[in-house]
């Protein structure tokens, strides 16, 4: 009678667990906007549901984390695509070594830094080296577009096939208000996903999620609160097999690499402009001399 009862609460229990559903949600996505000279925006590509970035080896590529670029106009329709390490003191620019590769650093007065940026009516655009380039415009390389080839790396190639089907040649424009919250969306997001497979109640952290009116640091707070709950599970859960990485990482907030500020203050972005003004006038005369 004993074992019976012991049967019965197993399978109820079972029954339970199989009864259980999933809480879900709809996943966080990139609203662009106009391109706007003048000002900080991140560019993202639609296809690869990334932004533009550089590697170690200042190599462009697709990634989680935008680059800041800072975009101003330059002779003959065309743009330079600025980026700075250092709040504004000093600017290096995107440019293409040729038809293959594309990187950061680019040093004002070398060549090819000037890009040709076309709207597409739908608030999406292409990009691609200078039209008018002796060696890389369209003369030479008709119809091709700076872009991804998903082919499994996450290598943005300065010129590919604009008729590839498979291949993301379409960008859009993305401001910091909408580019951090979106980040900071995205990360809630990963770790309600990762908590839910560990068996975590997500309730608290998907209501913030849901509501419109939560502020990044409400979104990066919940994030929080979830990684360091995942964190302590790993740890306790840890084997030979799936051994944990117990060097000592702060749990942060969405922020760029070369910015030091939390995110959604604004703070950061009024410090970098009290510095960018003492050379506003000095990067848009580079421009116009372009």
């Amino acid at each position: 009678m004993k074992n019976k009862h012991c049967i019965t609460l197993l399978f109820a229990s079972l029954l339970s667990t199989a009864g259980a559903v999933a809480a879900s949600w709809t996943p966080p996505t990139v609203t662009g906007q106009e391109l706007k000279t003048g000002e900080t925006q991140y560019a993202y590509n639609v296809k690869a549901n990334g932004f533009l970035n550089a590697n170690s080896g200042k190599t462009t590529i697709v990634a989680d984390e935008g680059l800041p670029l800072f975009i101003t106009s330059s002779t003959n329709d065309t743009y330079l695509m600025g980026t700075t390490e250092d709040e504004g003191l000093t600017y290096t620019y995107v440019y293409y070594e040729d038809n293959q590769i594309s990187k950061t650093g680019g040093e004002a007065g070398r060549t090819h830094l000037n890009w040709s940026i076309v709207a597409q009516g739908d608030g999406t655009y292409y990009i691609r080296p200078d039209r008018n380039d002796e060696n890389y415009g369209e003369d030479y390389f008709p119809e091709m577009w700076m872009g991804w080839k998903n082919d499994g790396t996450d290598i943005i190639y300065p010129l590919i096939d604009g008729y590839e089907e498979t291949y993301g040649i379409t960008w859009k424009f993305v401001n910091e208000t909408e580019y951090f919250h979106f980040a900071n969306l995205k990360a809630l997001s990963d770790a309600m996903t990762k908590a839910q497979e560990y068996g975590f109640d997500i309730t608290a952290a998907l209501a913030v999620y849901n509501n419109t009116a939560s502020t990044n640091e409400e979104l990066a707070a919940a994030t929080t609160e979830l990684k360091t709950k995942i964190r302590e599970y790993e740890i306790e859960h840890a084997t030979n097999d799936h051994p944990v990485d117990l060097s000592r990482r702060r749990l942060r907030s969405v922020r760029h690499r070369n910015y030091r500020m939390d995110t959604g203050t604004g703070r950061r972005i009024h410090l970098r402009l009290q510095r960018r003004e003492r050379r506003m006038d000095e990067h848009r005369a580079l421009g116009r001399r372009r």
